[in-house]
């Protein structure tokens, strides 16, 4: 299996945005002392799967629909986190 450049940095990338998303439900949720809803456990699940099945890729086409899931599971997370955001 080949490795080329874009899918390395595409690969980096997913990677950084996976701790991003988790991340941002530890510091509102879990260091907060705040109940996780079952919505946000659902998501932080799936984050967790996709970041799981980053490596390795022989194809960026996988990586391009990983890409769109976590955004819209970032979105949602947001639009369902009350404000202040932490």
């Amino acid at each position: 299996m080949e490795y080329n450049h874009e899918i390395c940095l595409m690969q980096e990338v997913l990677n950084e945005y996976c701790a991003d998303i988790l991340g941002f439900i530890y510091r509102n949720y879990t260091y907060q002392n705040k109940p996780l809803p079952e919505v946000i456990q659902k998501h932080k699940d799936e984050v967790i799967e996709i970041k799981s099945t980053l490596f390795p890729q022989d194809s960026i086409e996988p990586l391009k629909a990983k890409k769109e899931q976590l955004q819209k599971i970032y979105k949602h997370v947001k639009l369902v986190t009350p404000f202040p955001y932490q």
